[in-house]
């Protein structure tokens, strides 16, 4: 059974291979060269983590790490009386994403950003990643399209 619950920071470590994988498949790491550099992400991590405008979550089952997801409570910036919240990854290892694990992070995600008020939530796809896949997921799940970043490398 997949259980999901909130990081700490001694699960710090065991999520560091599953940010990796994450990274090494990011047009940040593939077309722009930025290296994966595991004491900065660490470091971040762990600030995350003591973050209380941040949730860290983790799928497990039988003590085995499925995937994990993180979110921040912020504002508006033009419309600072409105909170949102924001994915920051959302990763499910590969053999694992047909489980439950997946969706079970997805709405502990909303769950969070529905208990501390959040006013909207927002999700990302990664462009070369399954997008459309994704998309199909988030319109079902009542999420529609808002906008589309891009990236050069300087």
């Amino acid at each position: 059974m997949v259980a999901i619950r909130q990081a700490t920071q001694e699960d710090a470590t065991d999520l560091l291979p599953l940010l990796e994988e994450f990274f090494l498949q990011t047009k940040h790491h593939i077309d722009h060269g930025v290296p994966w550099i595991i004491e900065d992400t660490s470091d971040v991590l762990k600030g995350l983590i003591d973050n209380p405008d941040v949730v860290v979550l983790l799928a497990e089952e039988e003590g085995k790490l499925l995937g994990a997801t993180a979110a921040m409570k912020t504002y508006l910036w033009l419309a600072p009386s409105s909170t949102v919240g924001i994915e920051l990854f959302w990763y499910v290892y590969p053999e694992h994403r047909k489980s439950k694990a997946a969706k079970q992070l997805f709405n502990a995600l909303e769950n969070w950003a529905k208990e501390i008020n959040c006013d909207a939530f927002t999700m990302v796809a990664l462009d070369h990643l399954e997008v459309e896949r994704v998309a199909k997921i988030y319109k079902f799940k009542g999420y529609e399209p808002c906008e589309r970043s891009f990236i050069k490398r300087l």
